[in-house]
């Protein structure tokens, strides 16, 4: 099923939108399979995390010159943090690897005695319902729960403050990383979040008052 995010892209740019059929996923699955595609398996297959380990990791460590101290990041399939994240362990065993993950998301739940029940949430492309092969827990220090309000006034702090147009997850990552920083003792850290997704495809959703309505009658945000 299209997301209500690319009509309403469509839109902006004076577009037509044409006629969007729903199936069961399973459907095309199906379809896939009998045109002879290939499922690359990103939950599991292990070309996701190693691709991190290759590149990111060691694009962060050369940009920073090795002077970072912590790395904050969500996690869909759980390639980011764990390849990235093992490759800064293990060119500096202080670095902190942490997760930001939406409040309705069971990944955090492996880093804190308190559970929670998979639930829905507006942050799109990171935290899980389930435990994917490709987060390997281990390298993560600990999580930092964000909910969708903190995550959406983030997204748009970075906007305002930073010149940084990004979307929901990009907003939840942004969150954490502050609030982590703010328990930070002393000063002088480098923390480095990675922020996955940009605002275009949420003009939409969190960028769109009526929307914004709908799903937080009661709450006030500043842009």
């Amino acid at each position: 099923m299209i997301s209500v995010i690319k009509p309403g892209c469509k839109h902006l740019f004076a577009g037509t939108v044409a006629a969007i059929f729903s199936n069961p996923a399973k459907q095309f699955d199906d379809t896939a399979c009998n045109l002879a595609s290939i499922n690359l398996m990103k939950f599991y297959n292990p070309d996701n995390v190693q691709v991190h380990y290759n590149v990111t990791g060691p694009e962060i460590w050369e940009q920073t010159e090795g002077e970072v101290d912590a790395i904050v990041a969500g996690a869909g399939t759980g390639g980011t943090l764990s390849g990235a994240g093992k490759f800064l362990k293990e060119k500096k065993p202080s670095v902190k690897v942490i997760l930001a993950d939406p409040v309705g998301s069971i990944l955090a739940d492996l880093y804190d005695e308190e559970k929670t029940t998979p639930g829905q949430y507006v942050v799109e492309g990171i935290g899980q319902d389930f435990l994917p092969g490709n987060f390997h827990k281990d390298v993560v220090d600990f999580a930092i729960r964000v909910t969708d309000e903190q995550s959406v006034q983030a997204a748009y702090d970075l906007m305002k403050l930073e010149g940084i147009f990004g979307g929901s997850s990009s907003g939840c990552i942004a969150a954490a990383a502050a609030a982590y920083c703010v328990g930070l003792e002393g000063g002088g850290k480098n923390v480095l979040a990675i922020l996955p997704d940009g605002g275009r495809g949420y003009m939409s959703t969190i960028y769109d008052d009526t929307w914004m309505q709908e799903k937080f009658p009661n709450s006030k945000f500043t842009r």
